[in-house]
């Protein structure tokens, strides 16, 4: 239950995930802890926003596990939750718009 330890935790993952960014592991584990953020905050714009975090988290988890459609319904939670043309919400639009290419 301390917040600084989540703090910590954040950012090792968020190291941890600029070098390997395709873990959904990792984004699973950057998730849990934004969801962590999100109950201990106290501010309801501070919680709505760890919370737009955790969900694109777990839009990317689910987009590297290659589950798109759960990627797709968790991005569209997150973009909601971001300022139109912020880079979070541009990679929830990202994931959004992907569609698996052709074979043709």
């Amino acid at each position: 239950n301390d917040s600084k330890l989540v703090d910590e935790a954040i950012t090792n993952l968020r190291t941890a995930l600029a070098r390997e960014d395709s873990s959904a592991m990792g984004y699973r584990q950057l998730a849990a802890a934004y969801g962590r953020k999100a109950d201990l905050a106290q501010a309801p714009g501070a919680k709505k926003q760890f919370l737009a975090q955790a969900e694109l988290a777990s839009a990317e988890a689910y987009f590297y596990e290659g589950q798109l459609r759960l990627a797709k319904q968790q991005a569209k939670r997150a973009k909601a939750g971001f300022v139109d043309g912020t880079p979070n919400w541009i990679k929830a639009d990202d994931i959004l718009a992907f569609e698996v290419p052709s074979t043709d």
